[in-house]
């Protein structure tokens, strides 16, 4: 284990926190044993990396320009490329010896013929000797994923690159002369990508670009990554706007969730925009998303190990409103600051800026952002009594997240606790700041219901599956720790530490499973009657204070079962979320035992019916003022009905409507778009010319024909016998007799069996979004299920395979959760002190 503290240390501890070795003096031989220079100053780590290939070698950087490797997790160290203070590092996602480094070089003052540059390095033996690869680098990255093996090169880099000139780079906003590039060669050959391609970010399934306009805004592109030299498409978002800046929100269930920023790169909220599985075509979710402007953060969390269930803190409309006003009013400026002296003028703007803090409210959605809703609150509070908070009076919960720095707990969940979410907050019209205000919260569905299980602020965690919680007030300093193993119903009280400490994050191993913790914390020190803040790490094991382990998994909901059977609960469906029950088998709350780190959660899966709440508003479409059936935002005169220009046997027009992305549902209401067969002659503006040309080619062949008739009889003949076989092959005859207006019924007609070359390889339904291609039909995916009979209980993650790999075959790969809320395309480059989506000095 690993750790950097806040003063810049590095400690390592092999026996999960109980005890640690300080790192210090192993960098700073490590270095000058490399150097031969005697003493240096290799300064303050500020950062540690891992790679994704071997967990035991580990990067550190220092805030001097030193880096130091380790391949044995932190036992001993080298330090790369002693001679190039690296600011950025890429590891290879397969060779763990490759890594691509950057840093600004300098210039000494008064130099001649000096610029500065970002310069690009590559190792192929982890860090001893390094080549410069390019220079004028903005970003770059490995792009090769293991799951598109067939389709990315393994040494794929893509990366942006400003024109080289004899100048220093660039270094601030949007840059016209910036283009995207990609190499399979360690940038030895290049292929543009993108012109005016500045920044880019790669998930799982995309790859999303921010292309440079002549108005310092920018658009969107994106990319299927199993397109080998990716056919880039503009990002249709409704609103016609200029766009300052991006921020992906989450791309984990099929589809992405953006923060757009219309109005400049430090706004402090943006518009959240869905897309369907296409990741193309984008429509309006939430209003007024709250928006860190440091570091492009929003309010928007996933809860995990559920599907489609998401947490946001919006601006209420009227606070946005009445903080335009006072931005957009020069007047309003001068009235404020007239015989004012500086220090009222600065109290004026910060009044402005409360205007906005003071009226954040928090929202829930069930489906994938189709729909939001206020929080329920409580009905009781932790000693018992009513709480009085009526929704008709706007009263509902108020949740701390990301834009609060860290001073409360935000909303917090883990795949491998199912329905466990903590967060602080209060209740009222909007969220509150005042320490006595805040208090702590717990849900066990997902958010649907709440319970308040402790006045006061309180740093929280949960491992054992979610079996065990513990938590620490962190608004004061404290020596004892609060734990449930019955999910707040009762608590019990451990002291930790002798001396009371600032609590200031409590964690445990990623997964949750286990049953030990650490307490990160600072204590005032006095030494020399002086007063120091020292940062403490304790280490708590649980495995030895809980009684024993929980019994019939394999009986959920019988009387000698610790476990029952759970499932996330929808809205105008309450069995079904997204189209389907799931039931997952998890403790009961009134058992008092433990998982065990070898449990495997089971899932029961049954499909639901389609309803209304399964759909929403295709791109284009909208619901007045939320409610109502889906109309067509603009003229009908707009509406586009016509073929594409290039037709492949069908296309589609949408009746408004598209499925929630990951809906599952079967059957019950269908809003599939209609399907056209193509006309035999397409006379768009843009295709005019080829049919005239066919046209005339059919003219001559029949003047042809009438005056070589017996020469050519045979030909014609041959030619006919050709058609006609064909037409048999695709049993056109069939097809062409149901036309009606040039309407086609093709649930009945089997392609494969036919075998329609490509027209038709991504089924024939557009317009819905769930976890297939567009268009298709859930009822025509076969989830075939040859060992199991559908509601039969089985593992999770066999069950979820099961659907994933059909649900692949019909559509290509799909969005994975995104690693962090956060990855902000500006128009800023990283710089040295910031990651590659975060803006430069």
């Amino acid at each position: 284990m690993i750790t950097l503290t806040n003063d810049g240390n590095v400690y390592r501890s092999i026996d999960f926190g109980f005890n640690w070795q300080i790192l210090t003096d192993v960098l700073y031989n490590a270095a000058t044993r490399q150097s031969n220079l005697g003493s240096i100053n290799i300064g303050k780590m500020d950062q540690v990396h891992q790679s994704p290939v071997d967990s035991n070698i580990i990067l550190v950087q220092s805030n001097n320009g030193y880096n130091f490797i380790s391949q044995d997790c932190g036992a001993t160290f080298i330090t790369p490329g002693l001679n190039y203070k690296f600011s950025e590092f890429s590891f290879h996602p397969v060779k763990k010896d490759v890594l691509l480094g950057s840093f600004w070089n300098k210039c000494d003052k008064g130099a001649v013929d000096c610029i500065v540059t970002k310069q690009l390095f590559i190792t192929h033996d982890l860090g001893t000797n390094w080549k410069k690869i390019s220079d004028f680098i903005v970003q770059f990255e490995f792009a090769y994923l293991p799951n598109y093996d067939n389709y990315t090169p393994l040494d794929r880099i893509i990366y942006s690159k400003q024109e080289e000139s004899k100048q220093s780079q660039y270094q601030n906003g949007w840059d016209d002369k910036t283009h995207l590039y990609y190499s399979d060669d360690f940038l030895k050959t290049s292929q543009q990508l993108v012109s005016q391609g500045n920044r880019f970010i790669i998930n799982d399934s995309f790859i999303l670009v921010a292309q440079s306009k002549q108005n310092n805004s920018v658009k969107l592109l994106v990319a299927d990554l199993t397109e080998k030299d990716y056919n880039f498409q503009k990002v249709q978002i409704p609103e016609e706007i200029d766009y300052q800046s991006f921020t992906i929100l989450d791309s984990s269930q099929n589809s992405f969730f953006i923060n757009v920023n219309d109005q400049k790169s430090k706004s402090s909220y943006g518009t959240v925009y869905k897309s369907d599985s296409s990741g193309g075509k984008f429509v309006k979710a939430l209003d007024n998303n709250v928006k860190n402007m440091g570091n492009g953060q929003c309010d928007f969390t996933n809860i995990e190990g559920v599907h489609g269930i998401y947490i946001s803190n919006i601006y209420s409309q009227e606070a946005i409103d009445q903080f335009n006003k006072y931005q957009n009013s020069e007047k309003a400026e001068q009235e404020q600051l007239k015989n004012q002296n500086s220090n009222k003028g600065g109290r004026a703007r910060q009044n402005r800026k409360n205007i906005l803090k003071d009226q954040i409210q928090s929202r829930i959605t069930f489906d994938m952002g189709s729909y939001w809703q206020p929080i329920s609150a409580p009905v009781r509070d932790s000693e018992g009594k009513n709480i009085y908070c009526r929704a008709n009076e706007g009263c509902s919960l108020h949740l701390h997240s990301i834009s609060s720095n860290m001073q409360y707990g935000p909303v917090y969940s883990s795949k491998n606790a199912h329905g466990i979410v903590m967060a602080t907050g209060n209740i009222g019209q909007s969220l509150q700041f005042k320490q006595d205000q805040v208090n702590t919260y717990l849900s066990r569905d997902a958010g649907l219901t709440w319970y308040e299980v402790r006045k006061g602020s309180y740093m929280y965690e949960f491992s054992d599956h979610g079996g065990l919680i513990i938590m620490a007030q962190n608004q004061q300093e404290t020596n004892t720790v609060l734990y449930t193993w019955d999910e707040g119903l009762t608590w019990n009280t451990l002291q930790f530490i002798q001396q009371p400490i600032e609590v200031t994050n409590i964690i445990t191993e990623p997964s949750n499973i286990g049953q030990r913790f650490l307490i990160i914390g600072q204590a005032q020190i006095s030494d020399n009657n002086q007063v120091q803040t020292q940062g403490l790490v304790v280490a708590l094991d649980f495995s030895t204070v809980h009684q024993v382990q929980c019994q019939g998994a394999e009986s959920p909901n019988t009387p000698d079962s610790d476990y029952e059977l759970w499932s996330p609960n929808g809205l105008s469906q309450p069995d079904c979320l997204l189209g389907a029950n799931r039931q997952f088998v998890r403790r009961k709350r009134q058992s008092k035992c433990f998982n065990g780190q070898q449990f495997e959660r089971q899932v029961k899966i049954d499909f639901c019916q389609c309803t209304e709440s399964d759909w929403e508003c295709d791109f284009g479409y909208a619901r007045e003022n939320g409610q109502g059936p889906c109309k067509f935002v603009g003229e009908e005169s707009q509406r586009n009905t016509s073929p594409p220009d290039t037709c492949n046997g069908y296309y589609t027009v949408s009746k408004g409507y598209r499925k929630v992305t990951g809906d599952v549902c079967q059957g019950g209401i269908d809003y599939s778009p209609y399907i056209y067969t193509c006309p035999y002659f397409n006379f768009t503006s843009s295709n005019f010319w080829v049919n005239l040309l066919i046209l005339s080619g059919l003219g001559a062949l029949i003047y042809y024909v009438y005056h070589n008739q017996e020469k050519s009889l045979s030909t014609v003949l041959e030619l006919m016998e050709q058609l006609q076989n064909l037409a048999n092959k695709l049993n056109l005859g069939s097809l062409l007799k149901q036309k009606q207006s040039g309407y086609v019924d093709f649930s009945n007609y089997d392609f494969e069996k036919n075998n329609i070359g490509g027209a038709f390889d991504e089924s024939l339904v557009s317009g819905q979004d769930e976890e297939i291609s567009d268009g298709q039909k859930l009822d025509n995916l076969k989830l075939e299920n040859n060992d199991q009979e559908e509601g039969e209980l089985i593992k999770e993650d066999d069950k979820q395979k099961k659907i994933n790999k059909q649900i692949q075959n019909s559509q290509g790969g799909q969005n994975k959760k995104n690693e962090e809320n956060g990855n902000l395309l500006d128009e800023y480059d990283s710089g040295d002190e910031y990651d590659g989506f975060n803006p430069r000095k």
